[in-house]
């Protein structure tokens, strides 16, 4: 942030926010860590430029004493209400804790993430050695979460002053209660709990029944929620017995206050570490990790920290559909199409400096998922070459959203279709098409849809054309493809579960004629009973009804045959004044 002469230049954490209205490009706030504070800047225009929130920028410094800073925001309670939090843990305690602030005005003051007892009081406190994972919110709830490890005094003593950290942590609290103040208060709940390393010294277990100390801190936890509020954990730990690092998983499904499992993701031989998670729809989550199928000479695992050179490393994708259930399915991919690590990779943070660890892939790497479901992964890589940042895109397999919608990055719109129609049977009176306009307002399909919402809706190219997929997107979320079917230049799309009284978008993806290939986003709205196709159910409507009533159905009366049963009669009327007083927003 050239342009910030308080800029640290350490931890850093970007953030961005949908503009009101999906105005593009989003707002972004950066948090920049420099040990006596954090600084945040905030960019309107896809960072070209960049700035300190709010009215002189009382909103560019928050924390003091602080390290390792994550961002996250929630609409509460109203749309124009916005709330960023700021997850952190006091630089020299490692205290957990949470900062909040309310329509870039100024920070409140943190509150403590650290309530639980077992983490604060002695004999079995914590301190001092935490280490933070991501803040994330309930936009249903408001509620925010942060999943963090901790060392315990047994720990600690075995190490000081930074003992392993066998216990993974989750915080959480409601929002701020007024503009200005700190989040909470906030309350614990364990997420694992690991073991302590075998004594050295008598008297020590029988052979073959050594435990290894569990150590939860390769490097930072990540946590996440997905649309039906599903809480879930991953991080990287060693196995009590044999002391191979692997990928480990957690889920709540009562709101965080207990969790399930833990799964172990990952499987040997070899290590992995360096997990992140992102929730997509219920039970649908995507964890991407570094791993490796090295072994020592004794085939044992490499542990991470001292791997060797000949150690190779390659970037790879956990995808779960039900991992909200009882027993979570999940199938693994390599991301990586080469090897973008050899050798060890540290994971003590500071510390690696002294050992002389291998700390050159950072402490973590993301993954986000797109409104088209897709997953988007970044990463660390030196491989064969520089450290450099790689980018990698999924293009196939299942998806982590039920509803995608194609997003500005894949295929531009470069293809348009002439004509979309909303086309229904009116029983023996024949097939009635609403015209769907392809710029401008939303066509408006006044017909009712039945007990399940189904509608079809025909798009129409110059020639023909081949598409790869069809997706709807709806205000509740319900609205599916029930299937699609391209003919010549037409595109047959059968839709279901459309409920009343909203705008959807339909989304072709990947339509080609040969020559051009694009994606095509339609939009129409539904609303039962707008005959006249003003935006209103009102007095208008039902005598536009009434006046139709007994006539037979055509070309010119079609949108009053409301129920589509080839007749314009009293249950029509009483259907279009079962509405009256709905509208489109």
């Amino acid at each position: 942030m050239a342009n910030n002469p308080n800029a640290g230049g350490g931890d850093e954490d970007i953030l961005p926010i949908l503009k009101p209205g999906g105005v593009r490009p989003d707002d972004l706030y950066f948090a920049d860590l420099a040990l006596d504070d954090v600084n945040i800047e905030k960019s309107t225009d896809g960072g070209s430029t960049w700035f300190e929130p709010g009215p002189g920028g009382v909103g560019g410094i928050v924390s003091v004493s602080v390290d390792r800073q994550w961002l996250a925001f929630d609409h509460a309670p109203t749309a124009a209400d916005q709330t960023i939090y700021l997850m952190d843990h006091e630089l020299s305690t490692e205290a957990i804790r949470f900062s909040a602030n309310t329509n870039d005005g100024a920070w409140s003051p943190p509150t403590s993430g650290m309530t639980d007892p077992e983490l604060i009081l002695p004999p079995t406190s914590t301190f001092p050695n935490t280490n933070p994972g991501p803040v994330f919110t309930d936009p249903r709830s408001h509620m925010v979460y942060g999943v963090f490890n901790a060392s315990t005094v047994n720990t600690n003593r075995a190490n000081p002053p930074f003992g392993k950290m066998p216990n993974v942590w989750e915080a959480v609290g409601p929002a701020p209660a007024a503009a200005g103040a700190p989040p909470g208060p906030m309350v614990n709940h364990p997420v694992f709990k690991g073991v302590f390393d075998s004594p050295t010294t008598a008297p020590t277990p029988p052979p073959g029944t050594t435990t290894f100390g569990n150590n939860c801190s390769n490097d930072f936890p990540s946590g996440a929620i997905d649309s039906a509020g599903n809480i879930y954990a991953v991080w990287a730990m060693n196995n009590a017995r044999t002391n191979e690092y692997m990928i480990w998983f957690a889920a709540s499904h009562d709101h965080g206050n207990t969790f399930y499992g833990p799964f172990q993701i990952s499987h040997g031989p070899g290590a992995a570490e360096m997990p992140w998670i992102a929730a997509g729809d219920n039970g649908r989550v995507d964890i991407v990790y570094y791993g490796t199928n090295a072994t020592n000479p004794d085939g044992t695992s490499v542990d991470p920290n001292i791997a060797p050179p000949s150690t190779h490393w390659n970037t790879f994708m956990a995808e779960s559909l039900n991992a909200n259930a009882r027993e979570p399915v999940f199938t693994i991919s390599q991301v990586s199409d080469h090897v973008m690590h050899n050798g060890s990779i540290c994971n003590l943070g500071l510390l690696c400096i002294l050992n002389g660890g291998d700390r050159s892939l950072a402490d973590f790497f993301q993954v986000a998922i797109g409104p088209d479901g897709l997953a988007n992964i970044s990463f660390a890589d030196n491989g064969s070459s520089p450290t450099h940042v790689e980018f990698a895109r999924q293009l196939s397999g299942p998806l982590a959203l039920n509803n995608p919608v194609a997003v500005t990055c894949l295929a531009s719109s470069s293809i348009q279709p002439v004509s979309a129609v909303s086309r229904k049977t009116h029983a023996f009176a024949g097939d009635f098409d609403v015209v769907l306009p392809i710029s401008g307002n939303a066509g408006i399909e006044d017909r009712s849809g039945g007990a399940n919402g189904n509608h079809t809706v025909i798009i129409s190219f110059a020639q023909s054309v081949t598409v790869g997929g069809a997706s709807v997107a709806s205000s509740d979320g319900q609205a599916m493809v029930s299937s699609f079917t391209p003919s010549g230049a037409a595109i047959t799309v059968n839709l279901t579960k459309v409920t009343n009284q909203q705008t959807i978008t339909i989304t072709l993806t990947n339509v080609s004629d040969g020559t051009t290939t694009g994606n095509v986003s339609l939009p129409m709205a539904v609303l039962a009973g707008d005959t006249n196709a003003d935006r209103f159910v009102d007095s208008a409507d039902i005598a536009q009804t009434k006046s139709q009533s007994g006539h037979a159905v055509t070309g010119s009366n079609f949108r009053e045959d409301v129920n589509v049963d080839g007749f314009i009669d009293s249950a029509d009327i009483a259907l279009v004044k079962s509405k009256s007083g709905t509208a489109l927003q």
